[in-house]
C-alpha cells in the first residue's frame, strides 16, 4: 500500500470526525490516478476529473450513501447473495462482497463499458472473487436497446460515466449505442436464493423490478431502488407504477436514518434510496435490529 493509503488508513482509524475528513480530502487533491483507500476498508480506483472529483472525496471518506451503506452492513450476512442493477464502478458491490465474504455472492449488471472496465480493475485491486460482472442491462424483456450517454463526461478524460435506457428530456446526452438487454429472471434463473436486489439505474428501476418478477415471488428479496424526480419519466405515473407493484405483492416501504430503517411516508426530497421489505421479513429483520423503535 501507497503512502498515500497507509496514511488516509491511519486518519480512518481515528476519531477525528469533519477534520479527519478535512484533511483526507485536502490529501487527494493533486491524486489522479492512483488507487485510495476508502473508509468501508477497501481500495477504489476513481478518478479526480469531471464529475468525479467530489463523488471521489464522499467515497473515500465514508459520506457517500453513508445511511445505505450503514444499512447495508447490518442487512447483509455471511454467505448472502446480492443483485447489484447499476453497479457503476463497483463501489457498492465492494461493500456488499466484503460484507457477504467470500461465502456469499454478488452479481452486478453494469452495461457502460467504460465504468465495467474501472469496475474489474476495482475487483482485482482487491483480490475479490465473490464478485461476477455481466456487461449488459437488465429490463422487462429480452431484446436490444439504445442506451444513451454523454460523449463529453468525465468518463472520457478518466472519470465516471453515467448513462440510462431512458432518454432523459432534461439530460443533454448526445451518444447512443446498442447493447443487450435481459431479464434478471433468464439471466440468473439458477439461482436457490436471493437476500437483497440494489436497483439504480436512472429511471428503468421499474422495468428492472417487472423482469425480476420470478425472483421477488419465490424469493421476496429485500429492494433497494433509487427514486431520482428529475429523471424518471412521467413521475407521477413512474412511482405510482413501482410502488403499486410491490404493495401487490406484500412489500413495505422504509428509508435509512442512522443505520436502521423508518417507515417511508412521502417523497420530500429529489433523489431517495427506498427499501422495499417483504411482509414475510420484517419480523426476522427486526429481531436483527433493523428497525428504529
Amino acid at each position: 500500500m501507497s503512502m498515500l493509503n497507509n496514511f488516509i488508513k491511519s486518519i480512518h482509524a481515528l476519531p477525528l470526525g469533519r477534520i479527519g475528513k478535512k484533511i483526507i480530502q485536502l490529501s487527494l487533491e493533486h491524486v489522479e490516478e492512483e488507487p485510495v483507500y476508502a473508509k468501508p476498508g477497501f481500495l477504489i480506483y476513481y478518478s479526480n476529473r469531471g464529475l468525479s472529483r467530489e463523488i471521489r472525496k464522499q467515497v473515500v471518506t465514508g459520506e457517500y450513501e453513508s445511511e445505505e451503506f450503514a444499512v447495508y452492513k447490518t442487512l447483509l450476512k455471511p454467505g448472502d447473495i446480492v443483485i447489484d442493477v447499476g453497479a457503476n464502478e463497483g463501489y457498492v458491490s465492494l461493500l456488499f462482497a466484503k460484507t457477504v465474504t467470500a461465502s456469499g455472492r454478488v452479481l452486478a449488471i453494469e452495461p457502460d463499458r467504460r465504468n465495467v472496465g474501472r469496475f474489474k480493475r476495482n475487483v482485482e485491486l482487491n483480490g475479490l472473487a465473490n464478485i461476477k460482472i455481466y456487461e449488459l442491462a437488465a429490463g422487462k424483456e429480452e431484446t436490444k436497446a439504445a442506451f444513451h450517454y454523454q460523449s463529453h463526461q468525465g468518463a472520457d478524460l478518466g472519470g465516471e460515466a453515467w448513462g440510462s435506457l431512458i432518454k432523459h428530456p432534461m439530460s443533454d446526452a448526445d451518444q447512443s449505442t446498442t447493447i443487450a438487454v435481459t431479464r434478471l429472471d433468464s439471466l440468473l434463473s439458477g439461482l436457490e436464493k436471493v437476500d437483497l436486489i440494489k436497483i439504480d439505474t436512472e429511471g428503468n428501476e421499474f422495468d428492472v423490478i417487472c423482469g425480476a418478477e420470478g425472483i421477488i415471488n419465490r424469493m421476496k428479496p429485500v429492494i433497494s431502488f433509487e427514486v431520482n424526480l428529475s429523471i424518471w419519466a412521467n413521475m407521477e405515473k413512474a412511482v405510482s407504477e413501482v410502488f403499486g407493484y410491490l404493495r401487490e405483492r406484500r412489500y413495505q416501504f422504509f428509508l435509512p436514518q442512522n443505520g436502521k430503517w423508518i417507515p417511508f411516508k412521502w417523497l420530500n426530497a429529489r433523489v431517495m434510496n427506498i427499501f422495499a421489505v417483504h411482509d414475510a421479513g420484517i419480523d426476522s429483520l427486526k429481531a436483527r435490529g433493523l428497525f428504529q423503535k
